[in-house]
């Protein structure tokens, strides 16, 4: 089961949605990332998940500029640098 938390900054008010770390539904592993090209913070599929917990790694792509220039997130506004504050969840997914 995958959840997302809101995430904001209280120095640019930048705010999305992702999981706090690596998370797994029953068909995709993820991980949230900054596209260095397009300065955003998304979930990003790792791997296809297969009949009996098979994981197949996929390309690492951006969702909105199909980039591959990807950085694991560590907490920092993909905007202005600083920490990320986690707000409430907004959804889980199976």
């Amino acid at each position: 089961m995958s959840t997302e938390y809101l995430f904001h900054c209280p120095n640019c008010h930048y705010k999305t949605s992702v999981s706090e770390s690596v998370d797994r539904t029953s068909i995709v592993e993820l991980e949230p990332m900054i596209c260095l090209d397009c300065n955003e913070l998304m979930n990003i599929t790792l791997a296809k998940i297969q009949t009996g917990n098979n994981r197949l790694p996929v390309e690492r792509l951006c969702n909105l500029c199909r980039g591959t220039n990807l950085k694991v997130w560590t907490r920092e506004c993909p905007k202005c640098g600083e920490d990320l504050d986690q707000g409430p969840l907004v959804s889980i997914k199976c």
